[in-house]
């Protein structure tokens, strides 16, 4: 084995620890990434092994077994909430943070839970509507930053050390890329598609012709330029796996999947990573009264109270979409355009050797206080 392959594994290896040392010592965030791990697990266990809620729990009546995991997450939405309110108070957060955390957490979690077997969520039904679309932003958002990652550890140090052979691998991956698309556009007959199902037809002019090209005429301001063609090639991948499921997609289709909640806990577990890996450069460039804990928190409630929504009113038709295939269409369109706008961005900013570290640096996040 190469120096390079161990020198990656052992950075790899010390970013994982350093990520699981940082969720233990802010216990906050350490029981919010398990608990939302564990009950995305144990929903889709419970409708596996019973089946899904045939109704929404009504408020002071005795829950089917069905009901139990929509009440779950229920009690967890507003638990998740009133977390994220709390980090704008900060005397309040950090009492919390002082003894005993993990049981005030249990606790506060608990009662959550049962106030949201008296609470009807009609009343939130506008909260929920927007947290919908919250979350297929941060999605979107953090789909794209992992298709740049991916992109840049898979090519960054060839990039940074040989110039030529980068090139040859950026025109031989457009090529790839080109090729995945025009099999795409044979296999299916796109003529006898509606406009919504035609959408994955813009990722060929703006991820297979407009950045690649774009990406080879524009110098960036690090002179080193991103893998712009692998980029463009796992964002195809990624809203080729969106389309697909809107392709085959029906009406009398679960909403929510084991599919859904692989995605769904990786996409949770990276975001967490993410964050924590560029905390120090996300807390130059929002406000101080802005927490990365705040963040992170709103993101998981958009995803949880988004759930919540598309399983109280998933067919529930506007502008002749229902809200199941409206959230297929909004990730798509979002996914494309995020990639799209920070592709450009990324092209003229280009690479730097900074860029593939991968330590983490965690004062704020590890630290048991906030300011």
């Amino acid at each position: 084995m190469s120096e390079i392959e161990n020198n990656e594994k052992t950075s790899f290896k010390s970013a994982i620890t350093a990520f699981l040392k940082a969720l233990k010592s802010n216990k906050i965030l350490g029981y919010i990434y398990v608990s939302t791990i564990l009950l995305i697990i144990s929903y889709i266990s419970f409708i596996f092994v019973f089946g899904p809620a045939d109704d929404i729990p009504e408020p002071l009546t005795i829950p089917d077994i069905q009901d139990i995991a929509f009440i779950l997450l229920i009690g967890f939405s507003f638990y998740l909430f009133f977390l994220f309110i709390l980090t704008f108070i900060p005397k309040a957060y950090n009492s919390l943070q002082t003894n005993n955390t993990i049981l005030k957490m249990i606790g506060i979690h608990i009662l959550f839970i049962i106030a949201s077997i008296f609470i009807p969520i009609s009343i939130f039904i506008m909260i929920y509507i927007i947290s919908f679309f919250a979350w297929y932003i941060f999605s979107s958002l953090f789909l794209v930053m992992f298709a740049q990652d991916i992109s840049l550890r898979t090519l960054g140090k060839i990039i940074l050390k040989n110039r030529k052979l980068a090139l040859i691998i950026y025109i031989i991956i457009w090529f790839i890329s080109f090729s995945a698309f025009g099999a795409l556009f044979f296999f299916f007959n796109f003529q006898t598609l509606n406009f919504n199902q035609q959408m994955i037809l813009l990722v060929f002019p703006f991820f297979h012709v407009l950045l690649p090209i774009i990406g080879l005429l524009i110098k960036p301001k690090s002179n080193k330029r991103a893998p712009i063609s692998l980029y463009g090639l796992l964002m195809f991948l990624i809203v080729l796996y969106q389309w697909t499921r809107y392709f085959f997609w029906t009406p009398s289709s679960v909403n929510y999947s084991f599919l859904d909640a692989i995605i769904d806990i990786s996409l949770v577990s990276y975001s967490f990573f993410s964050l924590f890996k560029n905390a120090n450069k996300i807390r130059a460039k929002i406000s101080p009264k802005i927490q990365i804990d705040s963040i992170l928190l709103l993101f998981i409630w958009t995803r949880i109270s988004s759930m919540i929504l598309l399983l109280s009113v998933g067919e529930f038709t506007l502008f002749g979409n229902s809200a199941t295939e409206g959230s297929y269409l909004i990730s798509i369109f979002l996914t494309i355009l995020t990639g799209l706008v920070l592709g450009i961005l990324w092209i003229r900013r280009g690479i730097k050797k900074e860029d593939l570290k991968t330590d983490l640096s965690l004062p704020e996040i590890a630290g048991d206080h906030i300011r």
